[in-house]
């Protein structure tokens, strides 16, 4: 482990819920231009409760292990990972910024098809994820309390409605 990231870990661990492992550390991150100079970022922008980038997430190995199969093609792994995460542990934000991050248009797919296109493709993607989360959900039922799978379940469920919502609004 590099010195950094057993820094990192170990300011994970202290931060994670009393009685709960870690599952997840998403670390800050520092955004640079094409030549690796630093430039301002929003860090909210970049790292969302259930959706960060994917570059400054770090998970247990038993996000993959414990759980079957993703079934749904068009999700987005990485919110799939947080959220099942959040199942088995903690979810943990360090503020450490151990990612520096190039953006170079990479992400700016609403240029090309324009922004109705994407946002409704972004709310295709993510419905396909939170309808693989609730599956996983069900999949551990019997591992997680009632209290956590019911907070989850009406979580996700509310998150899913309003998603398809704007889906079909932005589809008519």
């Amino acid at each position: 482990c590099e010195p950094a990231g057993a820094l990192a870990l170990a300011a994970a661990k202290k931060n994670a819920k009393k009685g709960e492992t870690v599952a997840c550390v998403i670390s800050g991150l520092s955004q640079i231009d094409e030549s690796g100079r630093a430039v301002g970022t929003d860090e909210k922008m970049w790292i969302d409760e259930d959706n960060p980038l994917g570059a400054v997430i770090a998970y247990s190995r038993r996000v993959v292990d414990d759980f079957p199969e993703i079934t749904h093609r068009d999700a987005h792994e990485d919110a799939i990972f947080v959220r099942r995460a959040r199942m088995l542990g903690d979810v943990v934000k360090i503020p450490d910024r151990l990612v520096r991050y190039r953006n170079v248009g990479v992400c700016s797919g609403w240029e090309k098809r324009g922004f109705r296109e994407f946002r409704k493709r972004s709310c295709h993607c993510t419905l396909e994820g939170l309808r693989q989360v609730l599956e996983d959900l069900e999949y551990m039922k019997t591992r997680l309390s009632s209290e956590k799978y019911m907070s989850l379940r009406e979580k996700y469920s509310r998150t899913e409605r309003c998603l398809q919502a704007e889906y079909e609004m932005i589809s008519e």
